[in-house]
């Protein structure tokens, strides 16, 4: 297993094994750098210890390499795992921004369909009011009403509409709504 795919778990146990035992190296090469400095340069003994000492150095540095190694892949396996919580978080996030956007959608038809329905009948109702003007040579109380009615509902729905979608341009969609409604 190479240090890249540890865990953050794993990586930190390894580094803290690793830092003991630097610790524990470094402690004895002292101790051995303080005897040699006791004894007689040339003597088997010194020779002896020299070798120990040299051996301990080389010890200590592949540990300090490891210790190096072990850090980078600790820092760099959480790293990793912050990123990929954060993706989850933006994921989580945008599915939920297209839900509501589904909904507000759906919410936005529904009320273009009842605006729609409302200007066929504002039609009808000018239709008829015009066919009654021109039959009777004046204006029908009851065709002005009904008029005034659709006219009132439709114009009622558009103003419903920002309530519904949250976007810039409600202003243009309302407008657009609403010249719909003109005669």
């Amino acid at each position: 297993m190479t240090t890249q795919a540890l865990s953050k778990t794993a990586a930190q146990a390894l580094l803290d094994d690793a830092t003991r035992q630097h610790s524990q190296l470094a402690r004895q090469f002292s101790e051995l750098q303080s005897r040699l400095t006791k004894m007689e340069p040339g003597s088997d003994e010194f020779t002896v210890e020299a070798h120990k000492a040299s051996y301990l150095k080389g010890q200590l540095q592949q540990l300090t390499s490891k210790i190096q190694q072990l850090t980078l892949a600790a820092t760099t396996e959480a790293e990793r795992q912050l990123a990929a919580e954060r993706a989850a978080a933006a994921a989580a996030a945008q599915a939920e921004l297209e839900a509501q956007a589904q909904r507000d959608l759906a919410k936005f038809e529904g009320l273009v369909e009842t605006i729609n329905a409302h200007s066929d009948g504002l039609a009808a109702a000018v239709t008829e009011f015009m066919a009654l003007t021109q039959e009777r040579g004046r204006v029908g109380k009851l065709g002005l009403l009904n008029i005034q009615d659709h006219g009132r509902s439709a114009h009622g729905l558009c103003a419903q509409i920002p309530h519904v979608l949250q976007f810039d341009n409600i202003a243009r969609l309302q407008k657009r709504a609403e010249s719909h409604l003109q005669p």
